[in-house]
């Protein structure tokens, strides 16, 4: 029994000091290295990553510290990445904010401007639209110069036919004046030899006055012998009364015509005056047809140039209205094209619009980011490594 209590005493000693020695071995083999990676990873949870883990076990524990070695290497390259990155981020989200900004700015500006284009282009259209109605108006008016000039051009043909009716009457006129003239010229001459046989004829009954005067007196002198002869002389008395008589019916006879011969001679007179105011008049008429024929030539010279005028008039019209035509077509594609450069626009402005708001939606991202940069930059700046 002795023997087996102290058999059992030794074993038991044997397995205290076994106990305290695998104690020992496990508290520095175990204990301690996991002291050191509580340590280790104390430190690592204060942020703090210069610390290597040195365990050189090749144990569970020893894996374990090459494992939370391995981590935190990686965990400092992983943070040193991060802060790289995040400064990268920093400066990209600064640069991306302050181009946004810029972007935004200019995209703001170029949507005014292309408002204002877009404003501009309506006006212009308007404008065109004006234009174009303004031209086929001119145009329409063309037209209508076009018709009168050559409405005028054909009265002018017309004037010209009359004008020259007009001048062959003229000069058949003139003809009839130096007909009706020398007509006259006759008349003046055959009423002035008329006038010189009145004078002669005046002087035959002055002589035949004369005569019957002196035989009347003779015929006196007769009836008063005869008286002296008494009736010797009766039959001569009677005699020289029917010669006294005759005298007297000769006196009478010769007194009418006298006075027949003066109103003839006045009648002639007056003659001779109207047929030299119709001389003068019918000289008058010559002058003046001959001036209406100077007159009428001037105005055919005149309506052949305006019918030249008129002709080359209308050509110029019918070119100028073939280029209004041309302008009116021209105007139209103006006012197309202004039509579909104001609808371009008008989306050029709403997508600038849209880009404006985008390009604020990427500033306001931006400055997201860089504050979460910065955020993070402040989280890796708890971290030394």
């Amino acid at each position: 029994m002795n023997k087996n209590k102290m058999v059992i005493g030794i074993l038991g000693g044997i397995i205290f000091v076994l106990a305290i020695m695998i104690s020992v071995f496990l508290s520095r083999s175990i204990i301690v290295p996991l002291r050191e990676l509580m340590d280790a990873t104390e430190t690592i949870a204060q942020g703090d990553l210069r610390q290597p883990i040195t365990i050189r076990s090749k144990d569970e524990i020893g894996t374990l510290a090459g494992s939370f070695e391995e981590m935190r290497t990686k965990l400092v390259d992983l943070i040193h990445q991060i802060k790289l990155t995040s400064e990268h981020l920093t400066a990209s989200s600064e640069e991306l904010t302050a181009g946004a900004e810029s972007t935004a700015q200019t995209t703001d500006q170029i949507a005014n401007s292309i408002q204002e284009v877009a404003q501009g282009t309506e006006q212009q259209l308007l404008a065109s639209q004006t234009s174009s109605q303004t031209v086929a108006e001119i145009s329409s008016g063309i037209n209508q110069v076009a018709a009168s000039v050559q409405f005028v051009a054909e009265l002018g043909s017309n004037a010209q036919n009359h004008a020259s009716i007009g001048n062959e009457i003229v000069h058949k006129t003139l003809e009839h004046m130096n007909l009706i003239s020398n007509k006259v010229n006759n008349v003046s001459d055959v009423i002035g030899k008329l006038g010189e046989k009145s004078k002669e004829i005046e002087q035959i009954i002055s002589l035949i006055t004369q005569i019957s005067d002196q035989t009347n007196l003779l015929a006196l002198n007769a009836a008063i012998e005869a008286a002296r002869a008494g009736e010797h002389g009766k039959g001569f008395s009677v005699v020289a009364e029917e010669v006294r008589k005759l005298a007297e019916q000769s006196s009478n006879a010769a007194s009418q015509v006298q006075q027949l011969i003066e109103q003839v001679q006045k009648e002639t007179d007056n003659a001779i005056k109207s047929v030299s105011e119709g001389t003068t008049a019918v000289n008058g008429g010559i002058s003046l047809g001959k001036q209406t024929g100077d007159a009428f030539e001037g105005i055919t010279k005149i309506i052949q140039d305006l019918s030249a005028h008129s002709k080359e008039t209308i050509i110029a019209v019918e070119r100028v209205n073939k280029s209004g035509v041309e302008i009116v077509e021209m105007m139209n594609s103006i006012v197309n094209t202004t039509s579909v450069s104001a609808l371009n626009a008008q989306n050029v402005s709403a997508a600038a619009e849209e880009q404006t708001a985008a390009m604020q939606e990427i500033t306001a991202t931006a400055r997201s980011l860089s504050f979460t940069a910065i955020k993070l930059q402040e989280m890796v700046s708890q971290f030394k490594f």
